[in-house]
């Protein structure tokens, strides 16, 4: 009788385990991190929209959409993501332009992420020590909210 008991318990653990690495209803392990972070902040007496929105993709390859918002918003665009346990890492290269309108290449900025407590993702830029930006994750984003904002201001 003590056999199949201690059958049952030691399985318990192995199960509990499994589904708490899960996450959310719906979700891989792979894909724990995928979504929608943001922090936006709207000045009323301007009028302008400041701050940062991601949408990280794991699969197929790791992707994340970037739109910055400073006064406006541009960007929007997808980069390649490396992803390492908790902390992430990208580069953007928005094109400039000379006074002529020709392309006049890109200054790659780099940043590194790292999830913390509560789906926050913390983000930091090459270059700008001591200056995060702390993303929250958005529970019920819109379809192509993050590139719509770049789109739209």
């Amino acid at each position: 009788m003590k056999a199949p008991t201690l059958a049952i318990v030691s399985t318990f653990p192995i199960l509990l385990s499994a589904s708490a690495s899960i996450g959310a209803p719906g979700r891989s392990a792979a894909g724990a991190i995928d979504g929608v972070y943001k922090n936006l902040q709207y000045v009323e007496e301007s009028g302008d929209l400041l701050g940062m929105a991601v949408e990280i993709h794991t699969q197929p390859r790791p992707t994340i959409r970037v739109t910055l918002c400073e006064g406006g918003c541009f960007g929007g665009k997808v980069w390649p993501l490396t992803v390492e346990g908790s902390t992430i890492a990208f580069a953007t290269c928005e094109a400039m332009r000379d006074e002529k309108g020709r392309p006049a290449g890109c200054q790659p900025i780099r940043y590194t992420g790292q999830f913390g407590a509560e789906r926050r993702l913390v983000i930091s830029s090459q270059g700008d020590a001591g200056n995060t930006t702390v993303l929250k994750w958005v529970q019920h984003p819109k379809p192509g909210e993050v590139e719509a904002l770049a789109k739209a201001h």
